[in-house]
């Protein structure tokens, strides 16, 4: 249970991650207000969301294999 929830969020944090890059990529491409905005706002949020996801998924991982009892 605790494996595929990793794999879903994992995998989540990956579209995440590409959806931004994409809209980064299309500021640098077409230079215009529009997705220079945002790609600064929007790309950055989608961006920071899927490093937050991933940062989780190593947390979990890392509570479930007893390294934090270690401490």
């Amino acid at each position: 249970m605790i494996r595929f929830r990793s794999y879903t969020l994992l995998r989540i944090s990956c579209v995440l991650t590409l959806i931004g890059l994409a809209m980064c990529t299309w500021a640098l491409i077409d230079p215009r207000p529009i997705p220079l905005i945002l790609a600064m706002s929007a790309a950055q949020g989608i961006g920071t969301l899927a490093f937050l996801i991933y940062l989780a998924v190593i947390g979990m991982e890392l509570k479930n294999r007893g390294i934090f009892k270690k401490f």
